[in-house]
């Protein structure tokens, strides 16, 4: 399924919670932190984003997310788990995230010296996510990987173990029309 992007750029103040989202911008897409239901595009990052709600202002652990739940999403849906030596290891990717990135992301650890530079800035946002305990929505095209025809949201969320630290990050990506 492919997201019906909107006209209107991503909101920056929400109307009804006085919230303000802080937006970072990259090589080729933009990142908003702390977006809200009204910034999705995606039926899939929307749907993530439902989910994740019903926690705050908690954060839901690794256990309360049930695949079974959400099966419409298992091809958009990874998951990266947060190592102790501060690296970064993709446990799992759905298939159409293979599909979106070109290649198998699983196993693959982010945040070592030989990173690659398109691995180290992924990992440095992840970083940033686990410090900021925040989620992003991210928009843009794939040039970084040589696939700029590529036009994809997507939503990253911390998840807890039970002791209440961030281990895992959640996310969906998506292609947007």
């Amino acid at each position: 399924m492919i997201g019906e992007a909107k006209n209107t750029p991503p909101f920056e103040t929400h109307n009804e919670t006085n919230y303000t989202m802080t937006r970072e911008t990259q090589q080729d897409f933009d990142r908003y932190f702390g977006p809200q239901a009204e910034d999705f595009n995606a039926t899939q990052t929307r749907e993530l984003f439902d989910w994740y709600s019903k926690y705050q202002p908690k954060f839901p652990q690794r256990k309360d997310f049930d695949i079974i739940q959400h099966w419409g999403l298992a091809p958009y849906l990874y998951l990266i788990e947060i190592q102790n030596d501060g690296t970064f290891h993709y446990r799992l990717n759905g298939e159409q995230v293979v599909e979106i990135l070109g290649h198998n992301q699983r196993g693959l650890k982010l945040g070592q010296k030989n990173d690659m530079p398109v691995n180290a800035a992924f990992a440095s946002y992840m970083r940033k996510l686990v410090d900021q305990k925040t989620t992003a929505r991210c928009m843009g095209d794939l040039s970084l990987l040589d696939r700029s025809y590529i036009k994809f949201e997507s939503f990253d969320c911390p998840l807890v173990d039970k002791t209440g630290q961030i281990s895992h990050i959640i996310g969906v990506i998506c292609l947007l029309k």
